[in-house]
Formats: structure tokens, C-alpha cells, sequence
């Protein structure tokens, strides 16, 4: 019996320190993520900015840079590779600010990407430093026509401040040549623009239209290393890749996929299998043979190798409750991770009785809404952003609860998704529900609960 109460003893204190070994690793990604976006403040369009010393840098030959300390920050021109690290006391994160080109009119698009944890992303971007942005400067706009010359054929126009990419001039310089949303070439008179222009390749209409281009880290690979050690509730290894207040669909390339999107997607790749998810906006992607798939938010989709070509796996719903922990306040624009609500919310039963008529008082706690259902919310208080509704007789199970902004009992359905204790009534054990962390408040009021 004593040696069985030792060894008791024993496991507990085991127990112990992997709990106290979990919460450090937590404590740490967060400490990480928030001195991150200090670090990183007003990052520039073309550049890296270390988020943590954990984070390896490869120049263009190759060759590690030297340094890096927290904050440091790199141009993405100088650099081929952005690998970032798990240590036991360091979380590997790097930020960086890229340009592409709109999926539908070709105009420039801002793209912040956020490399987490054991993560290593690789610039698959063509050298086309030749070429130029430059922004449309006329009032009325530009016209773009099929070579350089008022004769030519009206393709498009632009307007004022739209920036476009120029690929080549005319040997005379009035004319220049730019790239379109599907790759072809179009022309715009030399005085639409205000730019120094004189670097441009000479071209003439017959020359064939360049590749379709894609700036530095616009195109790119990623991988995970699954060796690494992880928080078992932390953040997923991976890529955060936003589109910033776009004008427009937003195309990149991944592997050899071309990915237009909105909004925000999360990208990871192993064991040869590329997962992408739609954590804000929808994505289509589309493989060199044209099969394409569309991605819905809170959907994820699976690109593996075949004998024939990339394959599809069929779409899914990503699990919530991992790619919840992504630090979505990393990125410039505010956005939550989707979720699909049938996960959380049950529907009404049959007729009209309630849905939590039968339970038990020992039952786990569950809640159910009135006439008229009640707003799902990001966090407790009708301050936040309004999720969904919670229609009359649907339920819910419950996984946390908190005072909101309004001093009300709000009630967590799951992370990111709360209702007023004021709209629902309850059934089973709700006394003991634990109370939980608040989410930050991020944005202005919507509605009345």
C-alpha cells in the first residue's frame, strides 16, 4: 500500500509539471504574439519584420543572415526563405508585408503573411525586378488598349489612383506595356502615370506577354515541421496569409496552385498533403490542369499529388476549435476565425416542446432561446460582433461563462461565440459552469443584444 501511495504520489507530481509545462508553453506563444505586434507596428510593404529571435532568414544565396533580434526587419527583395522555430522557451513567429495583383482587374493588393511556430515558407516568386508599379494619375482615368497606339482596340480602362503593373515600354517611351488580370498585355499612354520608367524593358506589340506575375512571397511553398514540440492547446504551425482592405479578389500562388481569394486564409503542408483553410472569406483554387474547387469560410480543402495531376479532397469543415487559437489580431484588419454554427448550435425538436424539457438537474449545462432567438456574439457584451443567430428552440451546450460589458452573465458556446444569459434559459448543471477568459474587444458596437 505505501509504495502503491509513492507511486500515486509520483504520477501526480508528473501530472503536475506537464500542466505546468503546458501553461508555459501557452504562456509563452502569447507573450510572443503580443510583443509581435508591437515589434512589428507599421510594417511596410516589402519588408520582414522579426516577430521573435526564433526565426531563421535566408538570403537569395542561400545564406543565413546573421542577427535578427526581435524587431529587426529585412527587405523581402534581399531574401529566399523565412523558417521559424519551437524552442522551449521561444515561439517562432516573423510578419510580413507583400504586393499582388487583383484577381480581377489587376490592381495592387496588399498581403500580410504571419509565419507561426515550426513553419518554414519559401519564395517561389519569379526574379521580375524590371518591372514596375506605378498608379494612375489623370482624373478621368486611363484607357488600356491592345498596343501602343490610340488605333489600337479599346481592351479596359483604369481609374485615378489605381495602381497597375508595367511591364515594358515602347522603344520611343510613349507607350507602356502592363499586365492584365488573366496575364495578357494590354497598353497605356506614358503620361497616365507618374513614374520613372526609363528601367523598363523595350517591347513592341508582338512581343509574347510575360508570365503571370507574382511579387516576392506572393508566390511561395510552406511547410511544417511535425517534430517539433508544440503546446497541446496552442497555435497551429503554419501560415496566416491576409488580403489588406482589398479593392479587389486577391490572387496568389501556392505550390503550383493559383489561389484567389478575400479575407484570410491559413495555409500548412505535410506529409506532401497542402491544407487550406478558409478561415475569413472564400478562396478558389485552382490546379495547372483547371480543376477548380471553391472554398467556402470556415471549409477547408486537401491538395495532394496523384499519378494525373494535383487532387482535390472533398471540402470539410476545418476543426474550430484548433484554428481558434490562430492570433488573428496579428493582422492589420480586424476578422475572426469563421466557424460553421451547425458544430455548435442544435436545432429546434420536432413540434413545439423544449429542447431541454427532458434533462436532468445533473445533467451538463445546456441552453435553449424564446420567440424571437438571440445574437450570437465574438465575445460577452453587445459591444462585439454580432456571429449569428440562435433561433427560438435551438440549444446549445455550454463550455464557459463570464460577466459581459454590460454586467450581465454571458454565456461561451465555444471560443469566439457567446450569448446574453438574459436571452436564454438554461437546464442541467449550470451552477459549477466555469468561469473563462475574456476576448479582447476589437471593434465598435453593431446592435442591441
Amino acid at each position: 500500500m505505501r509504495i502503491f501511495g509513492f507511486l500515486f504520489a509520483i504520477l501526480l507530481l508528473g501530472v503536475g509539471v506537464i500542466a505546468a509545462q503546458e501553461t508555459a508553453c501557452s504562456l509563452t506563444q502569447q507573450a510572443t504574439v503580443a510583443e509581435a505586434a508591437g515589434w512589428c507596428a507599421d510594417l511596410a510593404v516589402g519588408e520582414l519584420c522579426y516577430g521573435d529571435a526564433g526565426v531563421n532568414v535566408l538570403d537569395n544565396e542561400g545564406e543565413l543572415l546573421e542577427g535578427g533580434l526581435a524587431g529587426d526587419r529585412v527587405s523581402l527583395v534581399d531574401i529566399s526563405q523565412v523558417e521559424t522555430l519551437i524552442r522551449d522557451t521561444a515561439y517562432g513567429l516573423a510578419l510580413l508585408q507583400a504586393q499582388t495583383l487583383g484577381a480581377n482587374n489587376a490592381s495592387s493588393q496588399t498581403l500580410t503573411l504571419a509565419v507561426l511556430g515550426a513553419a518554414t515558407l519559401v519564395n517561389e516568386a519569379p526574379d521580375t525586378s524590371d518591372y514596375l508599379y506605378a498608379a494612375i494619375v489623370p482624373a478621368q482615368g486611363a484607357n488600356i488598349r491592345s498596343g501602343p497606339g490610340e488605333q489600337f482596340r479599346l481592351l479596359t480602362s483604369r481609374s485615378q489612383n489605381n495602381t497597375v503593373l508595367l511591364t515594358g515600354r515602347a522603344s520611343d517611351g510613349l507607350w507602356l506595356r502592363l499586365q492584365l488580370a488573366d496575364g495578357s498585355a494590354g497598353w497605356i499612354v506614358a503620361g497616365a502615370v507618374l513614374a520613372d520608367t526609363s528601367a523598363l524593358p523595350t517591347v513592341t506589340v508582338d512581343d509574347p506577354a510575360p508570365a503571370l506575375y507574382y511579387d516576392d512571397f506572393a508566390a511561395f511553398s510552406v511547410s511544417v515541421d511535425e517534430e517539433a514540440s508544440a503546446c497541446e492547446d496552442g497555435i497551429p504551425s503554419g501560415v496566416l496569409v491576409q488580403v489588406v482592405q482589398p479593392t479587389d479578389s486577391t490572387r496568389i500562388q501556392i505550390d503550383d496552385l493559383v489561389v484567389d481569394f478575400e479575407g484570410t486564409l491559413f495555409i500548412s503542408q505535410t506529409q506532401g498533403q497542402l491544407f487550406i483553410n478558409a478561415v475569413d472569406g472564400e478562396a478558389v483554387v485552382t490546379t495547372v490542369d483547371g480543376l477548380s474547387v471553391d472554398i467556402a469560410p470556415s471549409q477547408s480543402v486537401i491538395v495532394q499529388a496523384g499519378e494525373e495531376g494535383d487532387v482535390f479532397t472533398d471540402l470539410m469543415s476545418y476543426d474550430y476549435a484548433v484554428l481558434s487559437r490562430l492570433p488573428m489580431t496579428l493582422l492589420p484588419d480586424i476578422s475572426f476565425v469563421a466557424l460553421d454554427l451547425s458544430q455548435f448550435i442544435t436545432p429546434a425538436p420536432p413540434g413545439e416542446g423544449s429542447a431541454i424539457a427532458d434533462m436532468l438537474a445533473t445533467d451538463p449545462c445546456r441552453i435553449t432561446t424564446g420567440p424571437g432567438g438571440a445574437n450570437l456574439r465574438v465575445g460577452p457584451g453587445t459591444d462585439y460582433p454580432i456571429r449569428g443567430v440562435m433561433q427560438q428552440r435551438e440549444s446549445a451546450d455550454v463550455s464557459g461563462r463570464a460577466v459581459g460589458t454590460d454586467g450581465a452573465t454571458w454565456w461561451q458556446i465555444a471560443p469566439y461565440l457567446w450569448i446574453s444569459g438574459n436571452t436564454t434559459v438554461t437546464g442541467g448543471e449550470c451552477v459549477t459552469v466555469p468561469t473563462v477568459p475574456v476576448p479582447p474587444l476589437r471593434s465598435q458596437p453593431e446592435s442591441e443584444e
